[in-house]
């Protein structure tokens, strides 16, 4: 029988285990950095219309590779899972895998691939499972975040309300800003649009009409900092914070259904 270095459902556990601690320094982190940070606003001289939005610090830099391990170790507990079915049946683990797939017919494909020798009673859970596109939403969406960490950093946006509105701050906007319209008014490194602005590094001035003049006393810090996963993640403009955590218990819930079927109370 292939060597079982920790019980069945033991790695899974502690993976999940790390994926919150991750979550968690990842909620203390953003307290912390809005507690921290000020905001002001400065005149724009080329047209007193217009104020500047201003901050004392960057996002903590460390925010995408907190996110990454996290979703990474949520992704390797299910891995780890198989895995240890696979040993616990005395089966290989070679190639040996969760199934994801774009679609029910192409996850089917895949459990016969990489879960033929688990038995057909957990083919059949795995299917169950949905993690497809369209499916299992949030489980096929870890699948897919870290694929994403892998080529590329989940980079999030991170909004500090400031009174009616907040400011977001783009951690790598190297390019063009994520929002433009026709009531966008892009100063610098800032672009106001109504109550919102987007801070990010802007080579160029757009301008166009704002619908109301904004006096810095009307906008008081709220002390509160959170994260946006970005439009191009698999969860376009969703809180960071809950969606990890709809993570860690669409994870559990998976491990559990194949806990319960393995060794059944």
């Amino acid at each position: 029988m292939p060597s079982l270095i920790m019980k069945p459902f033991e790695g899974p556990a502690l993976k999940v285990a790390r994926a919150i601690r991750h979550i968690e320094e990842l909620a203390c982190l953003l307290d912390d950095y809005g507690h921290r940070i000020s905001i002001w606003y400065e005149s724009v001289p080329e047209d007193p219309t217009y104020m500047c939005l201003k901050i004392s610090e960057p996002p903590p830099s460390e925010i995408p590779m907190i996110i990454g391990d996290a979703v990474h170790n949520l992704r390797s507990s299910l891995d780890i899972m198989v895995c240890d079915i696979a040993r616990m049946r005395n089966k290989s683990t070679n190639d040996v895998k969760f199934p994801f797939a774009c679609d029910e017919a192409g996850l089917i494909k895949a459990v016969e691939r990489h879960c033929r020798q688990l038995g057909e009673d957990v083919q059949k859970l795995l299917i169950d499972q949905r993690a497809f596109k369209g499916g299992n939403v949030p489980l096929r969406g870890i699948h897919d975040l870290d694929v994403l960490d892998k080529h590329n950093m989940i980079i999030p946006t991170i909004p500090v309300t400031w009174g009616r509105g907040f400011m977001e701050i783009a951690l790598s906007e190297l390019g063009s800003p994520r929002y433009i319209s026709d009531s966008l008014t892009i100063i610098g490194h800032v672009a106001i649009m109504g109550d919102f602005a987007t801070l990010g590094p802007l080579d160029e001035v757009i301008e166009a009409n704002l619908a109301q003049k904004m006096y810095p006393e009307e906008y008081m810090p709220n002390r509160m900092a959170t994260a946006l996963f970005s439009n191009s993640s698999p969860f376009p403009s969703a809180h960071v914070l809950p969606t990890l955590e709809t993570l860690v218990k669409v994870t559990i819930e998976t491990i559990s259904a194949f806990e319960q079927h393995i060794h059944p109370q």
